[in-house]
């Protein structure tokens, strides 16, 4: 997609009002927002419906896949290394918040409960040991990546 000052053609769009400034340049979300971009369906009055995909579909399509990203998951950051672990995928995760009234069985190897943003990471690297590396990406906010290359 290309949002903002350019269309999808590379033409110049017209703002309707001055994007919001963040830390980081221009949000790309009140960029988005602020011209009128050919990809923002809710300009022209439609409504963007999300495809549902019958289970059997939805299996293959998952099972399928090369590698698991997830990208501020929410509830699903468990899950999601829970899945790459047992199809042995490689897979990128950037969790973002503990939910830790809702996951009160997450404990850690020592017995402790997860209940900070330090203790998720830890107990998502310690479901593979050693395995599960983790980086921080140039972004603000949450930018801690756990990842795993091999399977």
């Amino acid at each position: 997609w290309v949002c903002g000052p350019v269309g999808r053609g590379g033409e110049p769009q017209r703002a309707i009002q001055p994007a919001a400034k963040c830390d980081d340049g221009v949000s790309g979300y009140s960029q988005h927002k602020s011209f009128r971009c050919p990809h923002n369906a809710a300009r022209s009055g439609e409504q963007i419906r999300p495809r549902r995909l019958d289970p059997e579909e939805a299996a293959r399509v998952i099972a399928g896949c090369s590698v698991v990203v997830g990208l501020h998951p929410d509830q699903a950051t468990g899950d999601i290394v829970d899945f790459a672990l047992e199809t042995n995928k490689p897979f990128a995760l950037v969790p973002c918040c503990t939910f830790a009234q809702t996951f009160q069985d997450r404990v850690l190897a020592d017995g402790k409960r997860v209940s900070t943003y330090e203790d998720l990471l830890t107990w998502l690297r310690q479901k593979d040991e050693g395995r599960i590396k983790q980086t921080t990406l140039s972004a603000p906010g949450r930018n801690v990546v756990l990842y795993r290359t091999e399977g």
